[in-house]
């Protein structure tokens, strides 16, 4: 479909994920942009047959020669958005490009659960998670599909040509110029078309939900804070339209900024009032306030700890700010309110 003049949206299929309540997102938006230079493809979609498939049958519909496209931009190294891309860059002969964070080995490892499982267990009974669910939570993902679906939700090992950092135009003299927005991965790009004032935004920015930010137990950093500080850095960009990677497109920047801004801020207001009584762990935060996609008690042990982690990435904003504080009790890691 033609979102804009020179400009293509494909929607590459994503296998059900029916751990999910809400049946999860149907469909990675993928993109196909002219320039003098070639087409630049942004995303690519999870690693299956169909999903090739489908890419191929759209270009063609848009008359879009494979061998013409000289880019493929990868927003982020998650597996719904980068699984083909080794097969895209294979059918087109095209350079692979990617931040350099979503590149390396230790991103794919994490995407991927690549820690022990002495280790995963010794941090989540760190955080709360109850003795009953350890098991559960330490599983993996509940399989939807056998190994195939498996297969297509692992993170690949990407053949990258080009290593992003942020801040540099894609292709010289396009207008193209990469953004970087970490948060939902630590090397989210969105790309910014100047010429024709549009803002491809990955998962970064997106219509009717809020991408996953999460921090593991025992990680460092406050993902928050730059997922934060991203938006507010794509706020003022002159843009008549926003592209993301899942939902559909739409305008007004600013006003989903602001959504976005004013719904963490009242997530994290949420999480106050459940330790104005006193310390609580992630786990104890997490099952006592409300979850979009359904109830604490009808979560999968998966989502869950899931809800945990972006939980916990919450609290750790909040402890950099001041707002809560980190503790100790019983060999668990609590979060109350700042001593006075």
């Amino acid at each position: 479909m033609q979102v804009a003049d020179g400009v293509f949206q494909f929607k590459i299929p994503m296998p059900s994920r029916s751990h999910i309540p809400s049946g999860g997102l149907r469909y990675t938006l993928v993109y196909a942009l002219e320039t003098a230079e070639g087409w630049v493809v942004i995303d690519a979609g999870l690693n299956t047959d169909e999903g090739l498939q489908a890419f191929q049958d759209q270009m063609a519909e848009a008359e879009i020669a494979l061998r013409d496209v000289s880019v493929i931009l990868i927003t982020h190294g998650h597996a719904d958005h980068a699984g083909l891309a080794n097969r895209f860059k294979e059918l087109t002969g095209a350079q692979l490009a990617i931040h350099r964070l979503d590149a390396s080995e230790e991103h794919s490892r994490q995407h991927n659960q690549g820690q022990s499982p002495e280790e995963t267990n010794r941090v989540l009974r760190r955080y709360g998670v109850p003795a009953g669910e350890l098991e559960q939570a330490m599983a993996g993902r509940p399989r939807a599909g056998g190994d195939d679906h498996d297969r297509a939700w692992r993170m690949p090992t990407l053949a990258v040509d080009m290593m992003l950092e942020g801040g540099e135009e894609l292709v010289p003299g396009t207008g193209l110029w990469t953004i970087w927005t970490p948060g939902h991965s630590a090397g989210h790009i969105c790309l910014y078309d100047e010429k024709r004032r549009l803002l491809f935004s990955g998962d970064h920015v997106l219509p009717g939900i809020t991408p996953h930010v999460n921090l593991f137990p025992g990680e460092e950093g406050n993902p928050l804070a730059l997922f934060l500080e991203g938006h507010r850095k794509l706020k003022d960009l002159d843009v008549e339209m926003v592209h993301p990677a899942h939902e559909h497109s739409f305008p007004d920047l600013g006003k989903r900024v602001d959504e976005m801004l004013n719904h963490h801020r009242d997530r994290m207001n949420e999480m106050l009032a459940q330790v104005q009584d006193g310390q609580k762990t992630s786990w104890e935060v997490s099952s006592k306030i409300g979850w979009n996609v359904a109830s604490w008690e009808k979560l999968d042990p998966w989502t869950r700890r899931a809800a945990l982690m972006e939980t916990l990435a919450h609290l750790e904003y909040m402890v950099s700010a001041g707002e809560m504080e980190r503790g100790e009790r019983e060999s668990m890691v609590v979060y109350g309110l700042p001593r006075t």
